[in-house]
């Protein structure tokens, strides 16, 4: 069966439904369709702008529409006419000759006026409303009202929900604002007029004034007020055009009070040795030092210098002043400094000791020191400027010129006069010796009893007169002596002199071996040793130990040669050993000797 689906409208149940309140609900409905299996519904304005897809067409404003059935296969269609939704008049509110006030100067004195309703069933209730939705008005007109965004509400006695118009703004002209959140007050200086307010920040005006509120003087006319002294003031701030003016509240400004600062570390020094050398140094203060200026017055009245350290100054009373960035000035330091006296050398009890014979027996002692701090030090110094000695008194001085040179704790020196130690002359003791006799080929040993310190002493062979030997000891030794011999010894001391001492030696014809029976080499330095003891001459062929299974374990030919009681560097056991001397004694003759030892551990 072939069907006919052309499409097709039917209006005969067309229903048309006004619109209401000026909302968009007006519909167009009961319309019927066929032949619409393959064609597309769409509802079309008179602006050909296509409003609806569906067969009613639902909540849509006031207008001319019209239903349009395609077939877009078989090009093929139907439509109606234009259908009118019509509008049931609504309340309106019509703004276009609203005329706005705007404001001047924060004052309510701004408008809005010239809007007209129409459209209202009354009674009809009208109100404006600020943006805190707080009620400002209830007339058609707003006058006298703040600057600020206003709104107009109405409500008639329609079904319709309330109405708002646009926001209106009242602008705020020749508005002037200060803003002190950043301000900044500097108090003025002790002796500079460097007082102000800065910081004010300011919108709206073009004219400024700074009021001193004590006497209502102008002082200033910029924003910031600058090198005021002290005082009471407030800004005026004008807007010209408007004539609006807004004033701070009363801005004190103080004299300074000065920086704080005081001295940390100082080194000073008082004047010493009759010289204007006294210094003070402020090494640290409690504050920057840049903030300050500085001059120092000696007894408050001299100027001495604009630095943080004073040198060469006399004796006196010195006062610091710091003048900080504000001009005030404080004393901060004062400082006596007071002429230390220098070292007093007082001879009046000087005693001087002369030197005999060069013997260094020279002193000097009396001498006190006073007058300046100490400890002091001493220094005894001779003509060629070498020191001599390091104590107030001293000895041990040859005759000469010494000056004390006598240094206190501030290195004054102050030397003494000079002091003379005069020379004394005298015969020195006639050294004491004995006559001698010894063996023939021995040593003589010749020993002065009454030695002069510091004395040099003279050994004379008599018979030529030269001197063989000389020394500082007192003792001489003439070694091998084979004949008898007259001698003189005489003592020196620098220029002094003795009497020369006559003695003898007489030599003899001997031969004596001094020779142990026992010994113990057990190392406590007591008797360690084997040895043979000389008196005059020998000379030795050889001597020999045996142990007593006669093996030999010593051996020498040098009577000065000792035993230690070992044998191939190992110690032997205690017993009894066997010793054989042979030689040639003073006489030429051959001497032999044997004997037992007794070694002892």
């Amino acid at each position: 069966t072939i069907r006919d689906e052309t499409p097709d409208i039917d209006i005969s149940g067309l229903q048309l439904n006004a619109t209401s309140c000026g909302l968009s609900n007006g519909s167009i409905t009961g319309l019927q369709i066929t032949g619409n299996s393959f064609a597309t519904i769409q509802w079309k304005n008179d602006a050909g702008i296509v409003v609806g897809t569906s067969r009613d067409l639902q909540n849509v404003s006031a207008g001319r529409y019209k239903l349009v059935l395609l077939d877009a296969t078989e090009a093929c269609g139907d439509s109606t006419n234009f259908l009118v939704i019509p509008a049931i008049p609504a309340p309106a509110i019509n703004s276009l000759n609203a005329v706005i006030q705007p404001a001047t100067c924060d004052l309510a004195n701004g408008g809005i006026r010239g809007i007209v309703l129409s459209g209202t069933i009354g009674p009809v209730f009208v109100s404006w409303v600020n943006e805190l939705n707080n009620v400002v008005g209830s007339s058609i007109d707003l006058n006298n009202i703040s600057p600020g965004r206003y709104r107009l509400k109405v409500k008639d006695a329609s079904t319709c929900d309330t109405m708002f118009s646009n926001v209106f703004e009242i602008i705020n002209n020749g508005a002037v604002t200060i803003d002190t959140t950043n301000a900044v007050v500097r108090s003025t200086g002790c002796t500079r007029i460097n007082g102000g307010i800065t910081g004010i920040r300011i919108t709206g005006a073009d004219q400024f004034q700074w009021i001193n509120a004590d006497n209502n003087l102008v002082v200033s006319t910029s924003i910031d007020l600058v090198n005021m002294p002290a005082g009471n003031y407030r800004l005026v701030a004008t807007n010209s055009l408007y004539s609006c003016t807004r004033q701070s509240r009363v801005y004190s400004i103080t004299t300074a009070q000065p920086i704080a600062v005081n001295i940390t570390g100082v080194t000073a020094k008082d004047a010493s040795c009759l010289i204007n050398n006294g210094s003070i140094n402020i090494t640290q203060l409690s504050a920057d030092r840049n903030l300050f200026s500085f001059l120092w017055l000696k007894d408050s009245t001299v100027p001495m210098g604009v630095s943080l350290e004073l040198t060469g100054l006399e004796a006196g009373i010195y006062h610091l002043i710091a003048t900080d960035t504000n001009g005030c000035a404080k004393a901060i330091y004062k400082r006596v400094i007071v002429m230390l006296a220098p070292p007093v050398i007082d001879e009046s009890a000087l005693r001087i000791a002369n030197d005999t014979c060069e013997f260094e027996t020279g002193a000097i002692s009396g001498i006190t020191v006073s007058g300046s701090p100490g400890p002091f030090t001493y220094r005894w110094l001779d003509v060629a400027g070498q020191i001599k000695g390091t104590r107030l008194n001293i000895t041990g001085l040859v005759s000469g010129s010494y000056v004390l040179e006598v240094t206190d704790a501030n290195n004054c020196i102050r030397n003494s006069s000079v002091l003379q130690i005069g020379k004394i002359l005298t015969n020195l003791p006639v050294p004491k010796v004995v006559d001698l006799t010894i063996p023939r080929h021995s040593n003589a040993v010749i020993k002065v009893g009454n030695v002069l310190a510091g004395g040099l002493y003279e050994l004379i062979d008599e018979s030529s007169g030269v001197v063989i030997q000389n020394g500082t000891t007192g003792q001489f030794v003439i070694e091998r002596v084979l004949t008898d011999m007259s001698l003189l010894i005489r003592v020196f001391a620098g220029p002094c002199r003795s009497t020369e001492a006559r003695f003898s030696i007489k030599v003899i014809d001997f031969t004596k071996l001094e020779i142990p029976n026992a010994f113990s080499p057990n190392g406590d330095g007591i008797n360690d040793r084997f040895r043979i003891k000389l008196t005059g001459y020998f000379r030795l062929d050889g001597l020999k130990i045996f142990n007593r299974w006669g093996q030999q374990v010593f051996e020498t030919k040098d009577l000065t040669s000792e035993w230690d009681g070992t044998f191939k560097g190992k110690f032997l056991p205690p017993g009894i050993f066997y010793y054989l001397i042979e030689g040639l004694d003073v006489g030429g003759k051959k001497l032999r000797k044997s004997g037992s030892i007794t070694l002892i551990r």
